[in-house]
């Protein structure tokens, strides 16, 4: 019985492997069927495509071999601090002119303010005319009236019976007729750097804030930037920046940097239109 047992097993396993290598067998006719198509497929293709071998030196157009790159130095870049120098002339922004039928504003204030004085030394090509302070434009197309005032803090700026006050507010009109702040939606990213400048300069003249607190924040603007508002050239918020500081015997270099540019800026006193946003 045991003998039995033992043949039917053998039996059984010997047909397994029997089984099993016959399936091998058909892999292996059916992998070596395979390359071979294989192999045909890529003679016929090499055969029907050259392929150089060979590399050309690639031609060169003339065009671009030819073609020159001017970097203007007017406009404000974004590289390191290291590429910005103060051998190029300064130039100030110029924004849409606002076109109000506004003929006289009255500014009622401390008009021995330097900020004033600098807003009309450098707004005097805009025809915006500053009385007492830039008196040689023949055909304004409107004038400020300066009113002193006993109150040295605060402005008021009238015009046809309303009243505009605090220093934002006023600094914004007149930045707005003499094309220094821009008005135009598409300018808004601008307008919001601006405004955190004048926020710093108006809590300085306020006494709110110290100048040497205004000096680190410009500071780190201008680590990138030649001017405070990031890829302009010079705005109201420097020309107010400017006016606010009382040289002090210390100022990181890259303020120094910026107060040399302003300098002479203000030492040419007329307008420039090599950075010119929307100009009219």
């Amino acid at each position: 019985m045991g003998n039995i047992t033992g043949g039917v097993k053998f039996a059984m396993e010997e047909s397994l492997r029997e089984i099993i290598n016959r399936n091998q067998l058909k892999l292996v006719e059916q992998l070596t069927a395979f390359i071979d198509h294989l192999n045909k497929a890529l003679v016929n293709c090499s055969s029907s495509i050259k392929i150089k071998t060979t590399f050309k030196e690639p031609k060169a157009i003339p065009s671009i071999l030819q073609q020159q790159f001017a970097f203007k130095k007017g406009k404000v870049g974004t590289s390191s601090k290291e590429g910005i120098g103060t051998c190029y002339s300064p130039t100030l922004a110029v924004f849409k002119t606002v076109k109000y039928p506004i003929s006289t504003i009255t500014l009622v204030g401390d008009i021995e303010e330097l900020w004033l004085k600098n807003l009309a030394k450098v707004t005097t090509g805009t025809s915006i005319l500053f009385e007492g302070l830039n008196d040689g434009i023949s055909a304004p197309r409107c004038t400020v009236k300066l009113q002193p005032s006993s109150s040295n803090k605060n402005f008021v700026a009238e015009i046809n019976g309303t009243k505009v006050s605090e220093h934002i507010s006023v600094w914004k009109l007149l930045g707005a007729l003499t094309s220094l702040y821009p008005t135009a939606s598409e300018h808004a990213d601008i307008c919001t750097h601006m405004d955190y400048w004048l926020l710093l300069i108006d809590d300085v003249l306020l006494n709110r804030s110290s100048e040497n607190n205004l000096c680190r924040q410009m500071s780190t603007a201008l680590s990138h930037h030649d001017y405070l508002v990031p890829n302009v050239a010079a705005t109201l918020a420097d020309v107010l920046a400017y006016s606010v500081l009382r040289k002090q015997s210390y100022y990181a270099n890259n303020v120094e940097l910026w107060l040399l540019r302003m300098d002479k800026l203000f030492c040419r006193c007329n307008r420039t239109s090599n950075f010119v946003v929307g100009l009219t």
